[in-house]
């Protein structure tokens, strides 16, 4: 039985070949480790057919793509400084990073000070935190 060629398969491993280009651009280790897999993981499942598995398949390498290409970023040493830059693209998804409450009154600042003045003491009293026996 001849194996027909999926027209969306075929450019989904194209794109997640090109997302493992952009993602790993300069890491030759993990370019070549990265286009193996999903090369790796279409032939694996070239002979699946049926619309639900098909379409299975697809999602997962849709979602996939989706992660490389928000949520996986290179960390590059500088020798000078011996800091890590962070290579973060457009694509690079950004929480929302909110420290703190900017709408806390002065009686739930205060609350929240003797809960942990408590809970500081109470470590100390019993540093088991199992309390009084």
């Amino acid at each position: 039985m001849a194996v027909t060629r999926n027209p969306e398969a075929v450019a989904l491993v194209k794109r997640l070949l090109r997302t493992v280009q952009s993602v790993f651009a300069g890491d030759e280790r993990a370019l070549k480790l990265g286009a193996e897999k999903v090369k790796e993981e279409f032939r694996k499942n070239r002979h699946v057919v049926g619309a639900s598995p098909l379409s299975a398949l697809l999602q997962h390498g849709r979602d996939c793509d989706r992660i490389l290409r928000e949520h996986v970023i290179q960390a590059e040493l500088a020798p000078k400084s011996g800091n890590f830059r962070l290579n973060i693209t457009e694509e690079t998804y950004k929480f929302e990073n909110d420290p703190f409450m900017q709408n806390v009154t002065d009686e739930m600042y205060k609350e929240s000070m003797k809960k942990k003045r408590r809970k500081k003491c109470a470590d100390v009293d019993d540093p088991s935190g199992k309390g009084a026996v």
